[in-house]
């Protein structure tokens, strides 16, 4: 009976024994797996990668909040969302979904921070394209409870300029439709919204029109000759054409391009101590594809763009300066 005994207690105690080692185990496993901070958040559907975070007052109370913009990289679109200073946070659809618009790898989501309608209240403008070539476009607000949408649609870009003469800046969209080419709208705020009041505007806008002449001339795949050319008269002003460097500088940039496709652009109104508004500030995303020996690479470009009133008739807007610089 002794030796049953002991048998039966040495053998109860190699399975505690067991058991102990089986849990300690578990618990080493789930801390090494604490310790790894994982790139991504997996949910059941999708997954949601870190893209960018902005820090910047967003409803107009002089404190900073955060704005984060993540990735669905199984779905392919934008998350956009807001944590305000008190820690509260609120998403910013597009009317049709949660998501604020489709991921492109080469065509990145852009996003602007501007008090358009000057009442001391930021607009959050946010663009996006798709492989549809549409260009979502959407305009948030703070209204006191939420940050509302003031302004949707799919357009080419937009400027911001005081057309109505009330002294508050109007915004002013390009679509392209098939068949008809560019169409140009107004809204000004009314009532808490921007409302349209008119569709009947030329690509004059503010010197716009020379923008893309100017594009157009520098992605022909011909030789460019800028100093002989029309559109080196044309679309730039006098101070301008006077300086040598500029044209060589334009002939440089556009060395072996065959190729320029508008992303997006946001163009405003720039104030001189004088107080008239006679220039306008353009900064424009372009792809450029350009030739390397028997290949056609793909470059993305930011364009600085200043269209200056021109003193003489017939007082139209001319390119003061362009300079372009390469986006990773």
């Amino acid at each position: 009976m002794k030796i049953l005994f002991f048998a039966y207690k040495k053998f109860s105690s190699l399975i505690v024994f067991s058991f102990f080692i089986i849990i300690l185990t578990v618990i080493c496993i789930s801390a090494l797996r604490l310790l790894v901070v994982p790139d991504t958040i997996f949910t059941m559907s999708s997954t949601i990668k870190t893209y960018k975070t902005i820090n910047i007052d967003t409803d107009g109370n002089g404190r900073k909040d955060i704005i984060d913009i993540n990735i669905d990289e199984a779905k392919k679109e934008y998350i956009v969302s807001i944590t305000n200073d008190r820690g509260k946070k609120f998403m910013l659809p597009s009317d049709s979904k949660e998501s604020i618009g489709p991921y492109v790898p080469y065509w990145p989501l852009k996003i602007t921070i501007a008090d358009i309608n000057i009442d001391k209240i930021p607009e959050i403008i946010i663009q996006v394209s798709d492989t549809t070539h549409d260009f979502p476009l959407n305009i948030f607000r703070w209204n006191g409870k939420k940050y509302s949408n003031v302004l949707s649609g799919n357009y080419d870009g937009i400027a911001i300029a005081d057309l109505t003469g009330d002294r508050v800046p109007d915004i002013i969209v390009e679509k392209t439709i098939p068949g008809t080419g560019e169409v140009y709208s107004t809204f000004t705020w009314m009532a808490g919204s921007y409302r349209k009041i008119n569709t009947d505007m030329k690509s004059s806008v503010r010197g716009y029109d020379n923008i893309q002449t100017v594009i157009k001339f520098l992605s022909s795949p011909f030789e460019k000759e800028f100093a002989s050319s029309d559109v080196f008269r044309r679309c730039f002003s006098e101070e301008w054409q006077k300086d040598a460097k500029n044209v060589e500088y334009l002939n440089n940039f556009s060395k072996d391009i065959v190729g320029i496709q508008l992303k997006d652009y946001i163009g405003e109104e720039v104030k001189y101590d004088n107080g008239k508004d006679r220039a306008d500030s353009w900064r424009l995303r372009y792809i450029v594809f350009r030739k390397f020996g028997s290949e056609v690479k793909l470059e993305n470009y930011t364009a600085q763009i200043i269209t200056e009133k021109s003193a003489k008739p017939p007082f139209d807007y001319r390119i003061k300066d362009i300079t372009f610089e390469a986006l990773e």
